[in-house]
This record gives C-alpha cells, structure tokens and sequence, in this order.
C-alpha cells in the first residue's frame, strides 16, 4: 500500500479568495479559547463573535480558508471537514464587509493534535534549555521535544485523521485524500505544500 501523502496548509491569497492580509477588528479584546487547544470541545465559550473588516480597498471576500494559527473557514470547509471525520469544533464568526454581513463562517478550532514527525529518518535539531543544556519538552504535548529546526521532515506511516495540528510545528496539515477533495470542490484560499518539501525554521532570520 502506498503511504499516505502530507500537505502542510496555508492560507493562498487570490482574487477570488482575499488579499495576503484581511485587516479588521474582533468585538472582543481576546478568544474564549488558548492557541492550542487539545480538546476544544470541552472550552466554555458563551460570546458572540463579530470580525468588521477595516481595509477600504477590500471590496469583496470568498475565502473558505484563512488566517495562520487561529483560523476563519466557511460553511463548506466545514461541511468537508465532517465528511472526513475530522475532529474539530466551529465556533460561529459573523463577519462584517462594508456594513453588511459576508457568508457564513467560523473560527476552526482543531480537535487533533498529532507528533507526525518520523524521527528515525528525517533530519532535525532539539532545541536544549541555556541553562541546563537539556532538551527542551514540549509543555503542551510531552514528550514531544522543541525542534529548533527540522531540514528534511519525513512523516510517520501509521495513519492519522484527515486534518489535524502537526505538534512539532504548530501548523495544520492534511491528508493528500483531502486535499483533493479542496481542490476538486474548487474551495478558495488554501495552499498545498507537501510536508517533506517543508523546512521548519522558527529562528530563520533573526
């Protein structure tokens, strides 16, 4: 059987879909919710959530997918996402564009995290801690160590759920199965990057 594909996804910005940078302002200071959060479902959340976009320039947006970290999807990525399986929680987003109400989304919170990392065969660094010259653990997910870097990810052959937060470099990655099923449907505002063509590189640059 041939191993299943990983795509890392990001948001692609188009004219259909949106520009690189959707400005706009939340009605509420902060989420209900922690960056990661490992089972969402189990998180109180009693707000209602209003995002006004704010650029003048913007005069449209059809994004299904956007954002990097937290996340705003449509109705129809959610919809593929229950046809997956994918273990995630909606959380209802009323988004504004010159005054009126776009579509119908929702801030995508994932319900899978998962250490894909294969750490026999792909080529990585720890990072250790300056004091104490340890590895460093991840605090959310041990014992899942902090890459420094990572040059060539090759990705676990057990498999996994369709969508879900790669541990190791707190991004979404999909199956190549779903990433099909985006493309075929023509849903708008993602990039595909195949997981083992990924650098992981945090500090690049500073």
């Amino acid at each position: 059987m041939k191993p299943q594909a990983y795509f890392l996804l990001e948001y692609q910005p188009s004219d259909e879909a949106g520009p690189p940078h959707i400005a706009g302002e939340l009605n509420h200071e902060e989420y209900e919710w922690p960056l990661f959060a490992a089972d969402p479902d189990r998180i109180g959340i009693k707000n209602d959530y209003v995002y006004t976009i704010v650029d003048p320039e913007i005069k449209s947006i059809g994004f299904d997918f956007y954002g990097e970290q937290s996340y705003m999807v449509s109705e129809q990525f959610c919809d593929l996402c229950r046809e997956y399986s994918v273990p995630f929680r909606p959380v209802p987003l009323t988004l504004v564009l010159q005054g009126q109400q776009v579509g119908s989304y929702y801030f995508f919170l994932p319900g899978k995290y998962v250490a894909l990392l294969d750490t026999e065969r792909s080529e990585y660094e720890i990072d250790t801690d300056l004091e104490t010259g340890q590895p460093m653990v991840d605090q959310l997910f041990p014992p899942t160590p902090v890459y420094k870097k990572i040059s060539r990810f090759v990705p676990r052959s057990d498999e996994t759920c369709s969508l879900f937060s790669c541990i190791e470099i707190g991004k979404l990655v999909c199956s190549g199965d779903f990433r099909d099923a985006v493309l075929e449907r023509g849903l708008k505002g993602m990039r595909f990057t195949p997981i083992q063509d990924f650098t992981y590189d945090p500090w690049a640059g500073w």
